[in-house]
């Protein structure tokens, strides 16, 4: 009867035969899952990161045409109130010169 023990041992050892590979095959689950959580992770950060990097430099470029248009408006406005103010003194100094009765031959400010 050693060959009947030993059938019946068969399925024993197919049961822990699965049993082992289901435990393997939980464990190299797991250690997938956590290479996948660490990549992802890793994604994102780097996502962060150059979204970070992406939004600086937007913001930098918006930064530079704002203030290359504030400076451009600036410099329109501090160009007219110059040439406002030569015109201004010219005029007193052409008006001075007509009340006293002197001739003005100055030319008028470009």
């Amino acid at each position: 009867a050693p060959g009947i023990a030993a059938a019946a041992f068969i399925p024993i050892l197919i049961f822990a035969e699965v049993e082992i590979l289901m435990i393997l095959y939980n464990i190299v689950k797991e250690q997938i899952e956590v290479r996948q959580k660490r990549r992802l992770q890793k994604a994102e950060e780097r996502g962060r990161a150059e979204g970070i990097v992406e939004g600086r430099a937007e913001g930098i470029v918006e930064g530079r045409a704002e203030g290359i248009v504030e400076g451009r408006a600036e410099g329109i406005v501090e160009g007219k109130t110059h040439v406002q103010r030569e015109w201004r003194e010219w005029l007193e100094r052409k008006e001075a010169a007509e009340t006293a009765g002197e001739p003005f031959n100055e030319p008028p400010p470009d």
